[in-house]
This record gives C-alpha cells, sequence and structure tokens, in this order.
C-alpha cells in the first residue's frame, strides 16, 4: 500500500512540475514576478512532499496531517525569509558600490537578526506541533533530512535563476525587452520557506 501511495504521490508531483511552468507565463493573473514566485514555490512544495514522503515512508493518512500542517507555517516563514532576503541584498549593494551607510546597515543587521530570531521560533512550534502527526521516528528523520530537502531547493534555485539569465542573454541577442520594455532580473524574490 505504501509503495502504491508513493508512487502515485510522485507522479502527481511530477506532472505538477510540468505543468507549474505553463501557468506562470508573464501577463496572466498578475505580473511576471508574481507569477514566477508562484511556480517556485509550487515546485518548493512538491519536492517538500516527494522528499517527506519518500524519507518518513508516510501513509496517505499521515500526509493528509502533515502537509496541511506544514503549509501553515509556510507564509510566516516565507515572510521572514523575504524580509532577511531584502537586507542581505541592500548590504550586498553596500559592498558592490562600496558606499556604507551606518544606520542603513544597522537597521538591515536588525532585520535579519530578529528575522533569525522569529524563524528559530517558528520551526520550534512547527516541530513541538509534529508529535501530534508523527511518530518519534518520523520526527527524527523529519529533522534529519531537512538539510538534504533545502539542499535540493537551492538546486531548484539555481536553475531558476541560471534558466533566466540564459533567457535573458537570448532576448538580449534578439534585442528585445520583456513584456512593456521590462527587465528580467532572475530574481525570484528570496529563498524558499524554512531555513
Amino acid at each position: 500500500m505504501r509503495t502504491q501511495f508513493l508512487k502515485l504521490t510522485t507522479a502527481m508531483m511530477m506532472s505538477l512540475l510540468f505543468i507549474a511552468p505553463v501557468s506562470a507565463e508573464p501577463g496572466r493573473d498578475g505580473t511576471a514576478g508574481e507569477n514566477r514566485r508562484a511556480e517556485m514555490l509550487q515546485k518548493i512544495r512538491i519536492v517538500r512532499m516527494y522528499s517527506l514522503t519518500e524519507a518518513l515512508d508516510l501513509d496517505e493518512a499521515t500526509a493528509a496531517k502533515l502537509f496541511p500542517y506544514l503549509r501553515k507555517h509556510d507564509a510566516t516563514l516565507e515572510s521572514l525569509q523575504q524580509n532577511k532576503h531584502k537586507s542581505h541584498r541592500a548590504l550586498r549593494e553596500m559592498v558592490k558600490n562600496d558606499t556604507f551607510d551606518g544606520e542603513a546597515a544597522d537597521r538591515h543587521f536588525a532585520v535579519i537578526l530578529e528575522a533569525d530570531i522569529e524563524i528559530a521560533k517558528t520551526e520550534r512550534l512547527q516541530l513541538e506541533g509534529l508529535k501530534g502527526i508523527l511518530s518519534t521516528e518520523q520526527r527524527v528523520k523529519f529533522v534529519t533530512a531537512k538539510p538534504s530537502f533545502e539542499r535540493k531547493i537551492r538546486e531548484i534555485m539555481r536553475e531558476e535563476r541560471q534558466r533566466r539569465r540564459d533567457k535573458r542573454g537570448e532576448r538580449g541577442k534578439r534585442g528585445e525587452r520583456g513584456k512593456r520594455g521590462e527587465r528580467d532580473d532572475g530574481d525570484m524574490g528570496g529563498p524558499p520557506p524554512g531555513r
């Protein structure tokens, strides 16, 4: 039964990975950046579902409880990561431009440190809530599988950035610009939910 569930889940997730880019084309239901971000978040969730289903040997009933529970914390973690990413980007700009504003840097340091604290609190709350969903063995596997999952996410994001760069290069060769003359900067808007 679990093997069949894993195969079905894998097939569903793989089909969603190929469907998602179609829905993220510029000009539909919002801006291109928002669509790219939604596409990336969908891919991240699919990879998480697949990784956790496999690593935790989830049955259907447990998966039905686990993934909605994890999604409850996604918005909080995503918002915290976004704020942290914006401050990191601003600090990188200071270095790139060799312009260091002490007050601005201190504000960005505070945002980064506060985000780290809030991320840790949210992850602690999330892990404590898993007691009612996963066995002790599965919770241990959840924590130990997390670094592997995060590596996969970073790889997906690297591939997406490279795909955007390649696409920009093709447009530059043809002398074209994006919708309404916008440039595609390849920024996905920040890191994935979680750490």
